[in-house]
């Protein structure tokens, strides 16, 4: 992204659609990123390379519970 990491991404995009699930995908593996984007309000976080079937359950598990919003 032009200007600015995913980690800053996440906090404007929280401070515009606070209520909104934020998956972040990322190639940082360090813990200092992991509690950035926790405190960022990020819904689930993962690094890469990404287990297929741990995103699949949990954005399951996500588009589950807007269904029932």
């Amino acid at each position: 992204m032009p200007n600015m990491d995913g980690l800053q991404f996440l906090e404007a995009f929280r401070a515009d659609y606070p209520g909104t699930a934020f998956v972040m995908l990322t190639a940082k593996t360090d813990a200092q990123a992991f509690n950035t984007a926790k405190r960022s309000g990020a819904t689930y976080f993962f690094m890469k390379p990404i287990d297929a079937s741990d995103l699949k359950s949990r954005l399951s598990s996500l588009f589950d519970l807007m269904a029932t919003m």
